[in-house]
């Protein structure tokens, strides 16, 4: 597989169904916050227990995964800190440069394109990313979002609010405890996370369809490069320290290299936090993601060891 080859194949049938989200929300006025919602509290509960009851992974590798995300995230704020303090940013300006940097498109835009150049096995390591990548978003994204004013217990609410989470400890539980669905139960799971996919990418291309490039261009330059550059190469780190399977490797160097997520320009809004900055790096990276993310989908087609 080529470059282009990677594109075409991976990378441009996503932004074509994203494409068709834009046009939902543009021409046909279609209200994303209804979809999002039950993509939210159905489609991807669905998907996410699907992918854990059905995932051949040891305990030891979803530990890895789980450690490479919180690896992966504090790496990013500390070196988004580093390169802010460098160029004389704000405290303030450095805390929303972070929500950008650090927190990736991993579900619209990453399940899709890990399915397409991995395959359900290496879809089903992602899922687990995921899960911990949403547990993040709602706890130290929204931390930073409110420069440190939020109170603890609203975000910990908020990640109890999360749907996948609880679809995960359930999906989890039966698993541990070897409880044998009935068909009738599993066929629904099933046909909920295969339309799921699809929902996400349109819902994505739904979002950014608000959104206005905007904002001070050298923070937004300095964010995407951070975000399309810098955190694919500290996941290549981290994968050769931690040393997951060479298919966990390849699915979470992947999910590193993923545009800002949408959620953290919402996050910015929420708190008046600039908000213009936000949106404008998850504009940008979304659309550079066609030729960034294309090269990373080519270049991991080869294990990493």
């Amino acid at each position: 597989m080529n470059l282009l080859q990677a594109m075409l194949g991976t990378v441009l049938p996503v932004f074509i169904l994203a494409g068709l989200g834009w046009v939902a929300r543009r021409v046909v006025k279609v209200e994303v916050a209804e979809v999002a919602r039950v993509g939210i509290y159905f489609m991807s509960p669905g998907m996410i227990v699907h992918s854990i009851l059905n995932a051949r992974l040891l305990p030891g590798e979803v530990g890895k995964i789980i450690a490479f995300t919180l690896l992966l995230t504090f790496g990013m704020i500390a070196i988004t800190f580093a390169v802010g303090k460098i160029l004389g940013w704000s405290q303030s300006e450095r805390s929303v440069a972070t929500l950008s940097s650090s927190f990736m498109n991993s579900a619209n835009y990453g399940l899709p394109v890990v399915m397409l150049a991995f395959g359900q096995e290496g879809f089903d390591r992602a899922a687990v990313f995921v899960v911990a990548e949403s547990i993040m978003m709602y706890t130290v994204a929204v931390y930073f979002a409110a420069l440190g004013k939020q109170d603890w217990r609203s975000s910990i609410l908020a990640v109890l609010k999360l749907p996948m989470v609880w679809a995960a400890a359930f999906a989890l539980l039966i698993r541990l405890t070897g409880i044998t669905l009935p068909d009738f139960v599993l066929k629904p799971i099933g046909m909920l996370s295969n339309g799921a996919l699809v929902l996400l990418v349109m819902v994505l291309g739904m979002q950014v369809a608000g959104i206005r490039l905007q904002g001070a261009k050298v923070k937004i330059g300095v964010a995407t490069f951070l975000r399309l550059a810098i955190s694919p190469l500290l996941a290549l780190g981290l994968v050769w320290w931690l040393r997951p399977e060479p298919l966990t490797a390849g699915v979470l160097v992947l999910e590193a290299s993923m545009p800002a997520a949408v959620n953290v320009t919402l996050l910015a809004v929420q708190f008046d936090n600039h908000p213009d900055q936000v949106s404008g790096v998850t504009l940008l990276t979304t659309l550079l993601s066609l030729v960034t993310v294309a090269f990373w989908v080519w270049y991991l087609q080869t294990p990493i060891y």
